[in-house]
Protein backbone atom coordinates (compact mmCIF):
# COMPACT_ATOMS: atom_id res chain seq x y z
CA UNK A 1 0.00 0.00 0.00
CA UNK A 2 1.26 3.32 -0.99
CA UNK A 3 0.96 5.40 1.99
CA UNK A 4 -0.81 9.02 1.75
CA UNK A 5 0.09 12.49 2.93
CA UNK A 6 -1.24 14.08 5.64
CA UNK A 7 -4.29 16.57 3.35
CA UNK A 8 -4.77 13.36 0.50
CA UNK A 9 -5.39 11.08 4.13
CA UNK A 10 -7.79 14.28 5.06
CA UNK A 11 -9.16 14.02 1.72
CA UNK A 12 -9.99 10.14 1.83
CA UNK A 13 -11.82 10.49 4.95
CA UNK A 14 -13.84 13.14 3.49
CA UNK A 15 -15.11 11.26 0.79
CA UNK A 16 -15.72 7.98 3.53
CA UNK A 17 -17.63 10.95 6.14
CA UNK A 18 -19.61 11.98 3.06
CA UNK A 19 -20.31 9.01 1.92
CA UNK A 20 -21.90 7.50 5.03
CA UNK A 21 -23.62 10.44 5.76
CA UNK A 22 -25.19 10.72 2.02
CA UNK A 23 -25.06 6.74 1.20
CA UNK A 24 -23.75 7.69 -2.21
CA UNK A 25 -20.81 9.15 -3.85
CA UNK A 26 -19.80 13.02 -3.03
CA UNK A 27 -19.10 15.16 -5.25
CA UNK A 28 -15.81 17.48 -5.71
CA UNK A 29 -18.00 20.39 -4.03
CA UNK A 30 -19.12 18.41 -1.02
CA UNK A 31 -15.80 17.06 -0.63
CA UNK A 32 -14.15 21.05 -0.78
CA UNK A 33 -16.74 21.99 1.60
CA UNK A 34 -16.24 19.11 3.96
CA UNK A 35 -12.43 19.88 3.56
CA UNK A 36 -13.07 23.53 4.08
CA UNK A 37 -11.25 24.53 1.08
CA UNK A 38 -12.71 27.08 -1.25
CA UNK A 39 -10.78 25.61 -4.72
CA UNK A 40 -12.28 22.43 -6.27
CA UNK A 41 -9.43 22.31 -8.39
CA UNK A 42 -6.98 21.14 -5.04
CA UNK A 43 -9.74 18.79 -4.84
CA UNK A 44 -9.62 17.41 -8.21
CA UNK A 45 -5.62 17.09 -7.11
CA UNK A 46 -6.04 14.93 -4.37
CA UNK A 47 -8.52 12.56 -6.38
CA UNK A 48 -6.28 12.64 -8.70
CA UNK A 49 -3.67 11.09 -6.51
CA UNK A 50 -6.26 9.03 -4.50
CA UNK A 51 -6.66 7.13 -7.76
CA UNK A 52 -3.78 6.91 -9.16
CA UNK A 53 -2.22 5.46 -5.51
CA UNK A 54 -5.02 2.74 -5.49
CA UNK A 55 -7.42 4.34 -2.82
CA UNK A 56 -10.22 5.00 -5.08
CA UNK A 57 -11.80 4.86 -8.59
CA UNK A 58 -13.71 6.89 -10.16
CA UNK A 59 -15.70 7.12 -13.27
CA UNK A 60 -14.90 10.39 -15.17
CA UNK A 61 -18.51 10.70 -17.05
CA UNK A 62 -20.08 11.34 -13.51
CA UNK A 63 -20.17 13.98 -10.76
CA UNK A 64 -20.73 11.09 -8.24
CA UNK A 65 -18.49 8.57 -9.24
CA UNK A 66 -16.18 7.99 -6.63
CA UNK A 67 -15.54 4.32 -5.21
CA UNK A 68 -13.19 3.71 -2.07
CA UNK A 69 -11.11 0.85 -2.47
CA UNK A 70 -8.74 0.99 0.53
CA UNK A 71 -8.97 2.81 3.60
CA UNK A 72 -5.71 4.50 5.21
Amino acid sequence: MIELTKRENEALNAINTLYDHLKFSPTVQEIADEMGLASKSTVFGYIERLEKKGYIERKESSPRALRVILHA
